[in-house]
């Protein structure tokens, strides 16, 4: 299982990178769960990890405006990234979903890069209102994606495994790999859910305040990362 850590600019990304995560993932938590960063900032930080890691781009907890999508999308490529995760927040209907999703394949692929487009939905899609994660999944298989993702869209009210029954977390990593894509859970994750994420079988678990000093707004704590990595690492070998 992959480990993913969250940064939000180049000190964070000197810190992270000495601990040699899988997935160094770029985004802006004040701007929401996958708060887009500035190109700035992305440039930066690509610069300090520097293919120590592979690199995931956050552009944003997304609105139902596929043009302004594919342009992000574009955007978000010169990066040369690994992944661009997008989160679905106000697509109503799996038709609105495919139809997002569905422009940033086509992007990619016109770029003619092997960039995988991590479709995200929430895992708290009761109390938010979005799409509930079998639909994430069917939103994923019909418009080209790589990769599903579950994340939390409020941090206030627990974690992804607090909310959501393991047999539905289960369900959704099924239907996921019977759609040909790979899985990734996150949501206010800690060290103790590693274990527990691996068995429900996803390929990458995210963290973003659990290697923080304190939220996930705070400075990361080098030795916090180290601790996720080298766990998650560990999982791999069994």
């Amino acid at each position: 299982m992959k480990s993913l850590i969250t940064v939000t600019d180049a000190d964070e990304a000197e810190v992270v990178s000495d601990q040699r995560p899988e997935i160094v993932d770029i985004k802006n938590p004040s701007e929401g769960s996958l708060g887009a960063s500035r190109p700035s900032r992305i440039e930066e930080i690509c610069d300090e990890i520097a293919g120590d890691s592979e690199i995931s781009i956050a552009i944003g907890d997304c609105p139902q405006l596929p043009g302004t999508i594919g342009l992000a999308v574009e955007g978000a490529l010169r990066f040369d990234p690994d992944y661009i995760k997008i989160g679905l927040k106000e697509a109503e209907t799996i038709e609105e979903g495919v139809e997002i999703i569905r422009t940033a394949v086509k992007t990619v692929d016109r770029n003619n890069t092997d960039t995988s487009v991590v479709v995200a939905g929430y895992g708290d899609y009761k109390a938010s209102g979005t799409l509930e994660p079998k639909n994430i999944v069917e939103v994923g298989s019909r418009a080209g994606a790589d990769t599903v993702m579950l994340d939390t869209l409020s941090k206030d009210k627990g974690n992804l495994l607090d909310i959501l029954p393991r047999s539905e977390l289960e369900g959704f990593t099924r239907y996921a790999r019977q759609n040909g894509m790979d899985v990734a859970l996150a949501g206010s994750l800690t060290t103790e859910d590693i274990k527990k994420v691996d068995n429900i079988g996803a390929d990458i678990a995210g963290f973003r305040g659990a290697v923080c000093e304190q939220g996930r707004e705070s400075s990361i704590n080098s030795e916090k990362v180290e601790n996720i990595v080298k766990n998650c690492k560990l999982r791999e070998k069994q």
